[in-house]
């Protein structure tokens, strides 16, 4: 299991990381915007490293740090998802 998340979903966040950086954003909001996705997935990808690495050495604390950085790619892409809707309200 920690073998395919390392071979499958690694390169795919790894992606959309990259996909994130490619082209000049359409302004200052949108860049604002695609920061903040780019912090979610650079955290998936740190805790889908870690969570494999936890799994392969049966330690539950590399695991839980893990899960920290899970939550804080949810952080970033709740803070994403606001900073959009707010532009969006914007004259």
């Amino acid at each position: 299991f920690s073998n395919r998340l390392e071979r499958s979903l690694v390169p795919r966040w790894e992606a959309v990381a990259l996909g994130l950086y490619s082209g000049p954003p359409a302004g200052p909001a949108a860049a604002s915007v695609r920061e903040a996705l780019r912090a979610c997935a650079l955290k998936w990808q740190w805790a889908l490293r870690l969570y494999a690495t936890g799994l392969r050495v049966h330690d539950a604390s590399v695991v839980m740090i893990a899960f920290e950085h899970l939550k804080q790619a949810g952080d970033a892409r709740q803070q994403a998802g606001q900073l959009l809707q707010s532009y969006r309200r914007a004259p």
